[in-house]
């Protein structure tokens, strides 16, 4: 995605949270909308996006695990093969190592400071 995420809006329409630029919905790379019931939710999705000069799914956050909820799980189109199965597990533990890695240092800076 590479759009300035710089003004974003959250807008409650009805009783859910949507997330807008320029007036036109933030989506998910299937396309999706960005909204929920949860403006909680919506919000911290709006603060990450406002710190990054464009979205990396790769990298574990609420947009990521919101794309992935709302377009693979909430959909049923996550179907794990016996084939891509290590594919998931090595970025799964790739991101609780580094969950852990970033625990350990604000740790151990906390302790120090």
């Amino acid at each position: 995605m590479q759009i300035s995420f710089l003004g974003l809006e959250l807008k409650k329409v009805g009783v859910e949270y949507h997330l807008l630029h320029e007036g036109s919905p933030i989506t998910t790379p299937l396309g999706t909308p960005v909204k929920s019931m949860k403006k909680a939710l919506i919000n911290a999705i709006k603060l990450e996006l406002e710190c990054e000069e464009e979205a990396n799914l790769e990298l574990l956050g609420y947009y990521s695990l919101f794309c992935t909820q709302v377009d693979f799980i909430d959909t049923d189109k996550f179907q794990p093969t016996k084939e891509n199965f290590r594919e998931y597990i090595f970025n799964d533990l790739k991101n609780l190592l580094t969950i852990l890695i970033l625990m350990t240092c604000n740790s151990f800076c906390y302790i120090h400071t």
